[in-house]
């Protein structure tokens, strides 16, 4: 489930925890082969720094390496100092103790998360060979950029184009929806039937939508996400149309449709 902005928040809540922190050991529980075989080798490492590409997690540590991480549909990563002590459960696969005494549980219910040991100077090649997309908050993403990229997909629906990751990365079914609604676009319209100002409006759209996730701490709407000491992000109050039954503009009765199998919310009238 975690998208762009549940993966930039949990990023800015662990950095504030564990940059500086000596990998004291590393249990894994349960790899089920998506936990690299070498991660529990990555001890007694400091970790240097975090970043995020897409939906992507990266820990940099100390001997050069990197944790690539993608929590997938139920991935969590919660932070427990010394004095709080939050105990792993059935769903704990793997446990980062820290010579401090603090901890971080990688949880995964479904144990569809990934957890990848990749040589940090290779970290560039290794994102290239995954054919992903512009980062959709670059400060050098700009509109041409999206414009010149959308409409290699002419003939494609705009929602699918959004969730296609070599496109835009980052963004998944929640926000898609969100910013096609933003725009006042039908999801399954085409990209070859778009103005100029909707395809600006969409642009525009993507990029508030997202900002405004990060700022409450993405989106909640079950037990999977949560940030990194556990709460709920607040995003789901602020939804317009995913998972709601009236549109929070008209009032009109919200339609759900499938498009490649996933679930999608729109206004009839509002989006056209």
């Amino acid at each position: 489930m975690p998208e762009l902005p549940e993966v930039e928040t949990i990023k800015k809540g662990l950095e504030k925890e564990i940059i500086g922190k000596i990998i004291e050991n590393i249990s894994v529980l349960d790899n089920k082969d998506s936990i690299d075989s070498n991660l529990d080798q990555q001890k007694n490492t400091v970790i240097k720094s975090l970043d995020r590409r897409a939906k992507y997690l990266i820990i940099n540590l100390s001997n050069e390496n990197s944790l690539v991480i993608h929590l997938r549909m139920t991935g969590q990563l919660i932070y427990s100092d010394y004095s709080e002590n939050k105990q792993k459960s059935s769903a704990t696969r793997v446990l980062f103790n820290f010579r401090d005494y603090s901890h971080m549980l990688f949880n995964d219910w479904r144990k569809f998360g990934v957890i990848k040991v990749v040589r940090t100077k290779l970290l560039k090649e290794y994102f290239k060979e995954k054919g992903l997309g512009p980062e959709p908050l670059d400060e050098k993403f700009k509109f041409q950029n999206f414009a010149t990229i959308i409409n290699k997909k002419r003939r494609s629906k705009i929602k699918n184009v959004l969730l296609d990751q070599k496109v835009i990365a980052g963004l998944g079914n929640i926000y898609a929806q969100e910013a096609c609604f933003l725009s006042n676009l039908h999801p399954e319209r085409k990209i070859e039937s778009l103005t100029l100002s909707e395809t600006k409006k969409l642009f525009e759209s993507i990029k508030s939508i997202l900002n405004d996730a990060i700022k409450f701490n993405g989106t909640s709407f079950d037990s999977a996400y949560v940030t990194s000491n556990g709460d709920v992000g607040n995003f789901f109050n602020f939804l317009k149309v995913y998972k709601k039954s009236n549109c929070k503009s008209c009032n009109s009765k919200i339609e759900k449709i499938k498009m490649n199998s996933r679930g999608t919310y729109f206004c009839p009238k509002c989006q056209n």
